[in-house]
């Protein structure tokens, strides 16, 4: 796996397949991920009470939320991005390849 897979593995399968989830469960009177203790019946009647243009930006919000956390994530691992008591390095690898994945998954992340 290069960094580029890695990169287009998240970007379709943690943020356009969760949009894709989020924007299903909203939409339906009684989402699959409804737990009484959960906010998606509050958030589902929110989205819901909205017009097709609230939701359309809705949704949007969330992307660049999800897009935001990615990004942080990854710059995490690149070591572009420090945590506050954690100065140390991270070496990701996949499988039993040698060669690192991480340094520039952020930058290849944000530029699609």
């Amino acid at each position: 796996m290069t960094p580029k897979d890695f990169v287009a593995c998240l970007r379709r399968e943690v943020l356009e397949a969760n949009l894709t989830l989020y924007r299903q469960n909203l939409g339906r009177s009684s989402p699959a991920l409804a737990e009484p203790q959960t906010l998606w019946p509050k958030m589902t009647e929110l989205y819901q009470s909205l017009t097709e243009e609230q939701r359309r930006q809705f949704m949007e919000g969330i992307r660049q939320v999800m897009v935001d956390t990615l990004s942080n994530v990854l710059g995490i691992l690149d070591g572009s991005t420090m945590l506050e008591h954690h100065r140390g390095y991270f070496h990701l690898t996949y499988d039993d390849e040698l060669r690192e994945l991480n340094g520039e998954l952020q930058d290849l992340f944000l530029s699609h």
